[in-house]
């Protein structure tokens, strides 16, 4: 049993989820703008009494808006030294808030649990990053359907997804892909193209993908003593000097690079 979550004892690693976004919260897409992180509930509700967790007093509650694409995610991030196979087990309940009254329970839609699952070897160059998620379909279009589902077959993607998901396999698995326009040409789109596209579909500029993987690339070299000199490193990752690197590292990881190295060096 790697994790047995008791929320008498609180959150457990549980947290909020927040959408994407660059410069400012007002870029970030529409259906991640209202999320609310987890919280602790003993699940007193105004028409069915307190119904408390499985065995215990709290539960993990997240809390949707009553209105029609109501969202909530929470999410627990764990790391393991090999992949290897994990097995879910979870007691859920679900009812519509009331500040309705004529609201019902066939107006929740659906409840669901998703694995993002990333296998990383920076020494082998492997990169693999998998989603399989499961849902119980409550309700649609105002009729009960009361149905699990699992994609056994992929659909196709609507037009442009296909392509920006290349250009974020590029971006994170080439590194001499350092500009716009390099990405834009690897794809085969104009790099005006290619900032709408990303815009629609991922949530970020192109620049913002970039920048974060050759900054998670400097921190990878730093702390593997593979530098080299911030110099030469700044100029390898496509900034252009030191001290723009020093900027963006800083601002990202929350320490200038000297210090980072010393941290994960002792």
């Amino acid at each position: 049993i790697l994790f047995h979550d008791d929320f008498d004892r609180g959150l457990q690693g549980w947290t909020g989820l927040i959408g994407n976004y660059e410069g400012s919260l007002d870029s970030m897409l529409p259906p991640y703008r209202d999320l609310r992180p987890p919280m602790l509930s003993n699940l007193t509700a105004w028409d069915t009494g307190t119904a408390g967790s499985l065995a215990g007093t709290y539960a993990m509650k997240l809390a949707t808006r009553a209105q029609t694409g109501g969202l909530a995610v929470g999410i627990k991030r764990a790391t393991f030294r090999t992949p290897a196979p994990i097995r879910l087990e979870t007691y859920f309940a679900f009812k519509p808030e009331a500040n309705e009254l004529r609201l019902s329970e066939i107006d929740v839609r659906a409840v669901g649990v998703l694995f993002d699952l990333q296998v990383t070897d920076q020494h082998a160059g492997e990169r693999r990053r998998v989603m399989p998620h499961i849902r119980y379909l409550n309700a649609q279009d105002g009729a009960a359907v009361a149905r699990w589902l699992r994609s056994r077959r992929r659909d196709p993607l609507p037009d442009g997804v296909a392509t920006a998901m290349e250009a974020c396999r590029l971006a994170a698995g080439d590194p001499s892909l350092l500009t716009v326009e390099a990405l834009a040409r690897a794809v085969d789109m104009s790099p005006r193209a290619l900032q709408r596209l990303f815009r629609r579909h991922v949530g970020g500029s192109p620049k913002w993908l970039i920048r974060r993987h050759r900054l998670q690339e400097a921190a990878a070299r730093i702390e593997r003593g593979e530098d080299g000199g911030l110099a030469g490193l700044a100029a390898e990752l496509g900034y252009a000097d030191q001290a723009h690197l020093t900027r963006d590292f800083t601002a990202a990881v929350g320490a200038s690079p000297a210090r980072f190295a010393r941290d994960v060096h002792r």
